[in-house]
């Protein structure tokens, strides 16, 4: 199975754009041999962020895996 995991600290990547309406959270291998990285971003309006709040300020792990059928 291919399988691409990434660790970090969601403290470090933050990113607000839009005014505040986009938040956005990069985590990447910190390998420059790969260079794959993630993304978890929200779009709210009322800028709460609820579904992003828990991850905010944590350490966080990513895993991306290829299901064979």
């Amino acid at each position: 199975m291919t399988k691409f995991v990434v660790e970090g600290s969601s403290a470090f990547d933050i990113e607000r754009e839009e005014g505040g309406q986009a938040v956005i959270i990069t985590l990447d291998s910190g390998s420059t041999r790969n260079g794959m990285f993630v993304r978890l971003q929200s779009w709210d309006e009322t800028k709460e962020h609820a579904a992003l709040q828990p991850f905010l300020d944590k350490r966080l792990r990513v895993t991306v895996e290829v299901l064979d059928d």
